[in-house]
């Protein structure tokens, strides 16, 4: 399996990204609208929250409303069909409770679900009242998707695998990515239903990047929209990811740099 942007014969599967705008750039609805596309999707996308950030760190962020994200939403889906769902940065735990009843209301049809449980930002900083809001996550949302793609302070945050899993029968995956972690191996575990896998590759010499978890949940919800298991879309996504990194230059002044998707 090539970590290299898919090119599809066929029709583009159609993949919603519900995220943050970043006003640089280089994370949020606008690196999840270009991960989609690098991966051969169509991408749509609904705002969920406005930032102010930049490489030097985040300073604040605001929800846009629940009722009219959702009608944005609903957009999506009575324009056509949609084959994977994709949700990053909520600003409040209103706008996760919100989520969860809208995916509810979709019914046993609904694509995969993909969730980046966005709490920090790679310069430094979050979104406010991180426990609320991690709880809402883990109570409202984690029931009702797929899976889950936090990195290793993020899980720290949401509980544990334990926490998230802990509310549906059959168990959200979830794929817990070590790049936070020390050493020169990282090591990205993807755990439930029924799977137990380790993605083991060595720590590329860049520094700090802005973006790679966008990146890898946007690329893995395009995996799944193609049709693949979560395994797999997982593997993909990694790839991709890594691909990705290969191509990204290091800061010269020591700040995060955008992952070079395009």
């Amino acid at each position: 399996m090539s970590g290299s942007p898919v090119v599809g014969t066929g029709s583009r599967p159609v993949v919603l990204a519900l995220a943050g705008i970043d006003p640089c750039a280089g994370a949020g609805l606008t690196a999840d609208v270009r991960t989609i596309s690098a991966r051969g999707g169509r991408p749509a996308g609904v705002p969920t929250c406005l930032t102010v950030q930049s490489r030097h760190g985040f300073v604040e962020c605001w929800p846009v409303p629940a009722a009219r994200m959702l009608r944005m939403a609903d957009a999506a889906f009575a324009d056509g069909r949609v084959d994977a769902i994709k949700v990053g940065l909520c600003a409040d735990a209103q706008t996760v409770v919100a989520l969860a009843a809208w995916l509810r209301g979709l019914g046993d049809g609904r694509p995969p679900v993909v969730v980046d449980p966005v709490l920090s930002a790679t310069a430094g900083g979050g979104p406010a009242a991180v426990e609320e809001l991690s709880r809402a996550l883990v109570e409202e949302l984690a029931p009702v998707v797929d899976l889950f793609t936090p990195n290793l302070p993020e899980l720290e945050l949401l509980g544990g695998i334990a926490s998230i899993q802990a509310r549906r029968d059959a168990g959200v995956a979830v794929l817990v990515t070590g790049g936070h972690g020390e050493g020169d191996e990282i090591v990205d575990r993807l755990q439930g239903r029924g799977v137990l896998r380790d993605f083991v590759h060595g720590r590329l010499p860049v520094g700090p990047v802005h973006g790679t978890g966008c990146a890898l949940s946007s690329s893995i919800a395009t995996a799944l929209a193609r049709g693949l298991g979560v395994e797999d879309a997982c593997e993909s996504g990694v790839l991709a990811v890594r691909s990705f990194l290969a191509r990204t230059r290091p800061s010269e002044d020591g700040l995060p740099v955008p992952l070079a998707i395009d």
